[in-house]
């Protein structure tokens, strides 16, 4: 039976960043074009045509064993490309995109990602302008019923290599990155951009810790 992963977190969790790793897998199809730069919007996804209209599925061709999918919750749909408003903020469409694969005979693996709720935060506010993790927590009660393999962004940066080959079994899902191609993905950590070293002087359980 054919297999699809869904990846899907809140906006800046880290679709991107996922979605590389998994396409540095050669038995997968997934979104290979990000391999190639550093970002690119969600248009340019191989199945954003069938997140905008799941009923495709019925119609398109899957010659591949292994396929994976990308998508942030809200998302920007396909050919806008401007800052969220109220009207541009999208939910994906989730149980029919889901149902809609199940019907087209794929075995469904579903992974949800997390980030450090702090950094979401800055970076939603950032580049949105304001917080949307809020709008995933929503689609949680629905995306569990899929029992999901819960996966993290701060622990790919932590773990690496041991996590990757972690995840790849508990998804029952082929991760062959090579330990070289990971590294130069993660050599740019985009947190860095959110934190700072905490002044000692000022955490008050500092002197007591550093004490014993």
């Amino acid at each position: 039976m054919k297999t699809l992963l869904v990846m899907t977190g809140p906006q800046g969790s880290g679709n991107h960043l996922w979605s590389k790793v998994l396409a540095e897998t050669p038995d997968v199809h997934g979104w290979s074009d990000l391999s190639k730069t550093y970002w690119i919007s969600h248009a340019t996804e191989p199945f954003a045509d069938l997140w905008e209209n799941p009923h495709l599925f019925q119609t398109t061709t899957f010659p591949y064993d292994y396929y994976v999918t990308s998508i942030s919750c809200p998302y920007m749909p396909k050919g806008k490309f401007k800052l969220f408003d109220e009207a541009g903020r999208v939910i994906p469409k989730y149980l029919e995109f889901l149902e809609q694969a199940k019907l087209a005979g794929f075995n469904i693996k579903l992974a949800i990602i997390g980030r450090d709720f702090n950094i979401l935060n800055f970076q939603q506010k950032r580049l949105r302008n304001t917080i949307t993790t809020p709008r995933f927590i929503d689609q949680l009660d629905l995306l569990l019923k899929y029992d999901p393999v819960f996966i993290s962004t701060e622990l790919l940066y932590l773990y690496r290599m041991h996590y990757v080959k972690q995840i790849s079994k508990l998804l029952d899902f082929p991760i062959a990155i090579s330990s070289g191609s990971l590294e130069n993905i993660l050599k740019d950590n985009s947190n860095l951009k959110y934190i700072k070293p905490a002044d000692a002087e000022q955490v008050w359980l500092d002197h007591f810790i550093k004490g014993k």
